[in-house]
């Protein structure tokens, strides 16, 4: 993106003043009951994708609570105000989900282990109170009840009125550098403030059966932290706008992300949603036919060895994807081995190798070499 000139001092100040003015906050002090009977109505939603992100150990969560008994000061919660009578909560998660299954009211199915309604924390590793440790709510004295019922916290609520971006930067500086989330689940989920047609696009795309046989080899954990919807961003990202990428990876694949989603805004880019569907499943079928389950692990020794290799999965999705329109929709055998052997060709590639393992391999020339190197070998077939 073109550099811009520095603002004035009469710019700034009234740049600042006019954001200041459209981001309406207010503050309110309510307790934990409140909130949960918001939770019960409606009133108060938390989105299944934030939700899911729940990870605060068991230890953790009973500490959380012994605080509560004890009256420690707690943090504020933010929420975002999307109707008359609703909000959506952007920041407290883990408080509030900790204070819903103490009182049996939490639902996370699907979850390990899977949480309930119903299902009451048990409390363990109080070490302030150690007499806490194996009880639940219901066998608290009745004023500890009361207490935990009516401890209040400061609520922050962004107003409707708000500049929506506002809502979006408040939850990416409140949700990015802390230990709950990764950078993709905060993209996911901040990014739902500005649009969710991307995003649920995204998702949709993960389920792609050839997508799903390639990706096979991801770690669990990498997988758990939203990795796949990582992949599909990434592969879009580099295919559509790798001259705009410099060296940060995370702030690149936010950058496009919101570009692509926020089509209000002047830095916008275009997405041709039916075409680039169709360029993503194809490119997935013909790797999976060719390639199969190891298509992003490298190949050692005349073999596949190792797990997942991101540069593969960078250097190749995106490689045939620069030349897709060259492939026949439903190639015969005869058309498959000829892919499979170009692919393999690239695969066994020294070149390949010094492009995709040890470090410094983070820079815009290395990524335009490696992905050139696939599709080389695969134009060659049709010239």
């Amino acid at each position: 993106m073109a550099s811009k000139r520095k603002a004035t001092q009469t710019e700034l100040s009234k740049a600042v003043d006019n954001e200041r003015k459209r981001a309406s906050v207010r503050s309110l002090d309510l307790s934990f009951n409140e909130l949960s009977d918001m939770n019960k109505t409606g009133e108060l939603l938390v989105s299944p994708a934030y939700q899911r992100l729940f990870r605060w150990s068991t230890a953790k969560q009973s500490q959380f609570i012994e605080s509560v008994i004890l009256e420690m000061p707690i943090p504020q919660i933010y929420v975002i105000e999307i109707a008359e009578d609703q909000w959506e909560l952007i920041d407290g998660l883990q408080r509030l989900s900790t204070y819903l299954h103490f009182r049996g009211e939490l639902q996370l199915p699907g979850t390990d282990p899977e949480i309930n309604k119903g299902d009451f924390l048990e409390l363990v590793a109080c070490d302030i109170v150690p007499a806490l440790n194996g009880l639940t709510f219901d066998m608290m004295t009745t004023s500890i009840q009361h207490r935990v019922k009516r401890a209040t916290l400061r609520v922050d609520v962004v107003r409707r009125e708000s500049n929506p971006r506002f809502a979006y930067h408040m939850f990416k500086r409140l949700n990015t550098g802390g230990e709950q989330l990764s950078n993709q689940e905060a993209r996911n989920c901040s990014i739902r403030l500005l649009g969710t047609k991307f995003v649920d696009f995204a998702d949709s795309l993960v389920l792609d059966p050839a997508f799903m046989k390639c990706t096979e080899d991801i770690t669990d954990e990498f997988r758990n932290r939203m990795g796949e919807a990582e992949l599909v961003l990434r592969f879009f990202a580099f295919k559509n706008n790798l001259g705009d990428y410099v060296h940060d990876i995370d702030t690149f694949l936010t950058d496009y992300l919101e570009r692509v989603t926020d089509q209000t805004s002047a830095e916008a880019l275009p997405f041709d949603y039916v075409r680039e569907e169709a360029v993503f499943r194809k490119t997935f079928r013909i790797i999976s036919a060719t390639l199969e389950a190891k298509a992003f692990s490298r190949w050692v020794g005349g073999k596949y060895a190792g797990g997942f290799s991101m540069g593969h999965f960078e250097a190749f999705s995106i490689g045939i994807a620069s030349v897709i329109d060259n492939v026949p929709d439903t190639p015969d055998t005869n058309e498959l081995e000829k892919i499979k052997n170009a692919l393999l060709e690239a695969k066994c590639a020294p070149q390949l190798r010094e492009l995709t393992v040890g470090g410094g391999k983070n820079f815009r020339r290395i990524y335009e070499k490696k992905i050139a190197l696939v599709a080389d070998r695969l134009r060659a077939i049709y010239e």
